[in-house]
C-alpha cells in the first residue's frame, strides 16, 4: 500500500440531481444508490442536499412521507436513509 492510501469503501458525494434521478429513473444513479444501499460506497451529503432533494421529490415527483415503495423500490424513512450516510456539516 502507498503511504497516504487507506484500503475502505470509495466515498462519494452525490448531487442532488443524481440522487432524486436514481430514486425515479432506472440507468446510472439508480446504480449508485444500489451501491449505497448494499454498502459497497460511502455516502457524504450536507444538510442543505438532504433538504434540496426532499422539496424537489414533494414538489415535482409528488412524493410524501407515507409512501414506501415507488417503481419497486423500497423507500427509505429519512430514519434509515440517514442511518446509510455521513452528514457533512
Amino acid at each position: 500500500m502507498n503511504i497516504g492510501q487507506k484500503k475502505g469503501k470509495p466515498k462519494v458525494v452525490l448531487d442532488s440531481n443524481v440522487i432524486i434521478s436514481g430514486l425515479n429513473f432506472k440507468g446510472n444513479p439508480r446504480e449508485i444508490l444500489n451501491l449505497v444501499l448494499l454498502k459497497e460506497v460511502e455516502l457524504y451529503v450536507s444538510p442543505f442536499i438532504l433538504k434540496e432533494v426532499a422539496e424537489v421529490l414533494e414538489r415535482k415527483f409528488d412524493w410524501d412521507e407515507g409512501r414506501n415503495e415507488y417503481q419497486g423500490i423500497k423507500i427509505l424513512s429519512p430514519a434509515e436513509f440517514l442511518k446509510l450516510l455521513t452528514i457533512i456539516e
